[in-house]
């Protein structure tokens, strides 16, 4: 009697090992594309922190400027009517590729194209909310509270279309 595997078991082997690896590949994107909205929500909520830190430490407000062509927000200093751009690393904040802006509402006035807010020493005259999607289109929404300066991060269990 011959010892060893046929054509047709190795051919069935290899079938069934391509198949749980290709299950398996799909939960894998999907679980990597929601750590990285998380991992994007908290950078931006850091970056908002940022902001009033700087806004505190200078004792002069700060403007947050959103790009959605070039997907960043910037920092900025405002002094006596002139708008001064923050130089280094924490002075912008790059959304990552697979991550979109899809609005971003400041007092309930939705924005597309750019959109611009005053951050001001200990507190934050408007409420921001910046909706994040990812290419499975999940939604997390970074929310800027008015006056308190708290920042809070929600999953959304809806589908941004």
């Amino acid at each position: 009697m011959k010892k060893g595997f046929t054509l047709l078991e190795l051919i069935l082997v290899l079938i069934l090992i391509s198949i749980i690896m290709g299950i398996s590949s799909a939960k894998l994107g999907k679980v990597l594309s929601t750590v990285k909205i998380r991992s994007t929500a908290r950078g931006l909520r850091n970056f908002l922190y940022t902001a009033e830190l700087v806004a505190l430490k200078n004792q002069t407000p700060c403007i947050v400027k959103y790009d959605f062509e070039k997907k960043i927000f910037n920092l900025y200093l405002k002094k006596k009517q002139k708008v001064i751009p923050l130089k280094g690393k924490k002075s912008y904040y790059q959304i990552p590729d697979g991550i979109k802006v899809c609005e971003i509402k400041i007092n309930d006035k939705t924005h597309f194209r750019r959109a611009k807010w005053e951050i001001r020493p200990l507190y934050a005259p408007q409420e921001v909310k910046i909706y994040l999607r990812n290419f499975q289109r999940e939604i997390y929404v970074v929310t800027l509270f008015a006056g308190s300066g708290i920042v809070e991060i929600k999953s959304k269990g809806i589908k941004y279309e």
